[in-house]
């Protein structure tokens, strides 16, 4: 990359595997908007409001906390999601010092995998949300973990009131028959909605007209049109099918389709949960329901991969058990390969058809295929990884 940008003076996407229009794009564009929060006209289509708010009504309670000062909004977002994610990395860091390993070396590895990682370099370049998504379920998993099942419920309820697919988490709860904590994480997410619907906009039908709207919006631009420039960064199924088959049906997906395509990922999704995944060691179970919730929705962009930081930290800390125990690593090489190409850039796969002026990437394409031979592998092989109820026990 830096020999294409200095020394063959090159343009994007030769240069950069980030989207080219990052500069804090996707935490900046509502400013305008969020100056209308809690009135009436917050979803007005008139220009002078903006872009068109597009996420469900939680996620507008991040923004504004990043707004309400109108001062420094990106150092704000820094100053609040910094601390956390360097507070996972401590929370793993102890674990892998409990465990045996060297502290400067401990620090040394987990400052290395912060500092190349593509997914928080994508993420931090555009200011998306998702980072603060990650951080609530990412708590959410260490404190079910710990055995702390209300707030992990709490937690994970929330986040899936902001995106549905972290929805699936609760499902851990489920497999360990914990009824009253999944029926609590579904309360929640009702709760949040409802609340975060009357702040947005202080007429509940006119707040869950426009969010409806917006969401419509994001399915007919990002959902059902194929973008060429998308491929580099969209890991999702759905994204697959549009890369390689917009040759048959042109540059917008039927809608039947995409009503398809939720169709049979949902009973795919339900039944590998009832028939396998609910049998797995917890940590399989992990693995398995971060895959699917950045695997199979229609739109899955990079910076989802964060979730994946999640097994991958469990699976550092279950490695150095095997290790300890003198037993055989071999089983785990595929997936720290696995979690190697996932969590970097790939920026070199590029193709440019003959006499097309616009170059794109297929590292998206990859990701999406290293996802599902990640989760097969989850499927297949089972990882026994003690929670803390069961070292307790």
């Amino acid at each position: 990359m830096a020999t294409n940008r200095f020394l063959l003076h090159k343009a994007p996407p030769y240069t950069s595997p980030f989207f080219p229009q990052s500069d804090w794009n996707d935490l900046l564009c509502f400013a305008t908007r969020f100056q209308y929060f809690h009135r009436l006209d917050f979803f007005s289509e008139a220009l002078p409001h903006g872009h068109r708010f597009m996420y469900p009504a939680p996620v507008a309670l991040l923004y504004e906390g990043f707004y309400f000062s109108h001062w420094h909004t990106v150092w704000i977002f820094f100053a609040v999601t910094g601390p956390l994610v360097l507070a996972l990395g401590v929370i793993l860091g102890r674990q892998m010092v409990r465990r045996g390993v060297h502290p400067w070396t401990t620090v040394l590895f987990l400052s290395s995998a912060l500092l190349i990682s593509y997914p928080f370099w994508f993420e931090y370049l555009l200011g998306n949300m998702e980072i603060c998504i990650f951080l609530i379920v990412a708590f959410g998993i260490i404190a079910f973990l710990r055995g702390h099942l209300v707030l992990s419920a709490t937690l994970i309820g929330i986040a899936a009131s902001m995106k549905v697919f972290p929805f699936v988490y609760l499902a851990l709860f489920l497999s360990r028959r914990r009824y009253k904590a999944f029926a609590w994480g579904i309360a929640t997410a009702v709760i949040a909605n409802i609340v975060s619907l009357w702040l947005v906009c202080p007429s509940l039908p006119v707040a869950y007209r426009g969010i409806r709207s917006g969401l419509a919006t994001f399915q007919r631009v990002h959902m059902l049109m194929y973008l060429p420039y998308q491929t580099a960064f969209d890991h999702s199924i759905f994204g697959l099918i549009k890369a390689f088959g917009h040759h048959f049906y042109g540059w917008t997906v039927p809608v039947s389709l995409l009503n398809g395509y939720l169709a049979v990922a949902a009973a795919l999704g339900l039944a590998l949960y009832i028939f396998r995944i609910r049998f797995l060691p917890i940590l399989n179970q992990i693995l398995c329901l971060c895959i699917a919730s950045i695997l199979l929705p229609p739109t899955s962009y990079d910076y989802t991969l964060l979730h994946l930081y999640v097994p991958w930290g469990l699976m550092v800390l279950y490695a150095i058990d095997l290790a300890k125990a003198k037993r055989s690593l071999q089983g785990l090489y595929s997936v720290f390969v696995c979690f190697a190409i996932l969590m970097s850039a790939e920026s070199e796969l590029i193709y440019k058809a003959p006499g097309n002026a616009n170059p794109h990437g297929y590292s998206g394409q990859l990701k999406a295929i290293t996802l599902v031979v990640l989760l097969v592998i989850g499927l297949i092989r089972p990882f026994e990884f003690r929670t803390h109820e069961e070292a307790k026990a």
